[in-house]
């Protein structure tokens, strides 16, 4: 199993603690792997928008202002009458 690295969760809104293929690296610190080593040293911030199932889908103007922000997609859930849609960005803009 790929891992992948968080340098903090507890922002992204995940209190039950990470995934099982994440592990936890605190910012600074070195990460291993594939014969390298790197350090973690980017902090991010999370930003998630809800939409109705009946109008999931974001309008380019809405992605464009959030764009502009410097947010990020990162992942789309279909979660019962709901879309959530996440994003990120580096924190500071």
């Amino acid at each position: 199993m790929q891992k992948r690295y968080a340098t903090d969760l507890a922002d992204a809104g995940q209190p039950e603690g990470p995934p099982a293929d994440v592990v936890r690296v605190p910012p600074g610190d070195f990460v291993q792997g594939h014969g390298k080593s790197f350090q973690m040293t980017r902090r991010w911030e999370y930003r998630r928008q809800e939409r109705p199932a009946s109008d999931p889908l974001l309008t380019d103007a809405e992605l464009e202002a959030l764009g502009s922000e410097g947010w990020e997609l990162a992942g789309v859930v279909p979660f019962g009458d709901r879309t959530w849609y996440y994003f990120k960005r580096s924190r500071g803009g």
